[in-house]
């Protein structure tokens, strides 16, 4: 198959630019908060330009070489979106031993939402989409097997989405190469060697290194409004570089809890300077969700950093020979204090350093700021407060119920740490 060939499938499979935009507002509401590392102004710009309408029919115009992998993002983003309908979603009996667990369902959706749901409903991105795309217009195989000599920022976000979709879409691969990107599940050979090639991409396109270390992307004077539009532009790049740089980083942790392999970015302050997002100038009034995304990334890091102590006791074999017994007990009692909110994140993290149970070369934080975002008691994330008024309404905004189901997840892993 020719990539013109390619495109004038994808033109026929993609629907309207009218249900493009409805589906993509909807993963900028609901979804994005679990994979943040796009900035949504700069991808929907993006995507105007490449996707053109002439006579109610869709053509591609692509003209630089990292338009083929925002094509290939907007394919999985239209593919997990539809999958995340209310009505594809699935139904799992729990039994009755877990009624206490049970959230009564609250129906927030308006008659004019409960129409659109039904009209996207219609439009299904098949995984066809997603795999033309990486095969013959990407040509992904090649790219993560033998050069990164091609690899920007785009090609690492589009590798991240992908690896995403594979762990959570139930689809098949009709794919039968043997080496290729295509199996689903997590406890494989495939996802190792999918992260290990995001991880060398991102040090070819210098992740690894904060975006302020390069003088070409401060070279923007401030005079004039071309310039101050310049100058912000290359903020939410540097924002965008910095968020994809510590989403590999959580990868890489979760890889390791998930399959008991060495983490491949051990030691993280040795080679890597990289920002967390809350150093991005980036204007949060104008987009609260992106304040709390920023706040996640700090609070997930923190969380992955208590993780990771965890890890190194476990899977480090020189350590865990000599490991004793009051440590275990003493890393025990102190994530316990983080799962049953006896202490705030900060203290806990203070604690594994101050008893040497963390090492700082794995990642250090500024706390220097009086305020405290830690993570939320299980009682407090299953048992919302009440909506009293409209001050309390933005608890059930989209990205604030997606913050929960992060916050929950975020619970079961700390739990299970505990019987490992």
């Amino acid at each position: 198959v020719s990539q013109d060939q390619a495109i004038a499938r994808l033109c026929q499979l993609l629907p309207p630019k009218r249900i493009v935009a409805l589906l993509l507002d909807k993963f900028f509401k609901f979804i994005y908060p679990v994979i943040p590392i796009l900035d949504e102004q700069s991808f929907k710009s993006q995507l105007n330009q490449i996707i053109q309408t002439k006579d109610d029919s869709i053509t591609l115009k692509l003209t630089k070489p990292s338009d083929c992998c925002t094509l290939g993002i907007l394919m999985v983003i239209l593919r997990i979106t539809w999958l995340s309908l209310p009505t594809n979603a699935c139904s799992i009996d729990l039994g009755t031993q877990c009624a206490t667990f049970f959230v009564p369902h609250v129906t927030t959706s308006t008659v004019t939402q409960a129409k659109e749901e039904s009209l996207l409903l219609n439009y299904e991105t098949p995984s066809e989409a997603v795999d033309l795309v990486r095969k013959y217009m990407i040509k992904f195989d090649e790219i993560s097997s033998f050069s990164n000599s091609n690899v920007n920022l785009t090609t690492v976000q589009f590798a991240i989405f992908y690896k995403m979709y594979l762990m959570c879409c139930p689809d098949s691969s009709n794919d039968t190469q043997p080496n290729s990107f295509t199996s689903t599940g997590q406890d494989n050979e495939t996802h190792q060697v999918l992260l290990s090639s995001i991880v060398q991409m991102a040090f070819s396109c210098g992740l690894h290194r904060d975006p302020d270390n390069f003088p070409q992307l401060n070279s923007v004077t401030s005079n004039g409004k071309l310039n101050k539009e310049a100058m912000a532009n290359t903020e939410r790049l540097k924002h965008t570089w910095r968020k994809t740089w510590y989403f590999i980083v959580s990868l890489d942790v979760q890889q390791s809890l998930s399959l008991g392999t060495p983490r491949l970015l051990r030691n993280l302050n040795d080679f890597s300077d990289t920002k967390l997002p809350c150093a991005s100038k980036i204007d949060y009034v104008r987009d609260i969700k992106e304040l709390i995304i920023v706040k996640n990334f700090t609070l997930f890091f923190q969380i992955d950093l208590c993780v990771i102590s965890v890890l190194n006791h476990i899977l480090n074999v020189s350590m865990a020979k000599t490991v004793r017994k009051f440590e275990l007990d003493s890393l025990i009692e102190i994530l316990k204090e983080l799962c049953y909110g006896e202490g705030n994140i900060n203290e806990v993290l203070n604690k594994l350093v101050n008893k040497g149970l963390l090492f700082t070369t794995e990642g250090t934080l500024d706390q220097s700021s009086d305020e405290v975002y830690t993570l939320l008691t299980l009682d407090q994330i299953l048992s919302p407060p009440p909506v009293e008024n409209d001050k309390d309404k933005k608890l059930n905004l989209p990205h604030e119920m997606t913050t929960r189901a992060l916050f929950f997840s975020k619970h079961i892993t700390l739990r299970m740490l505990l019987y490992l």
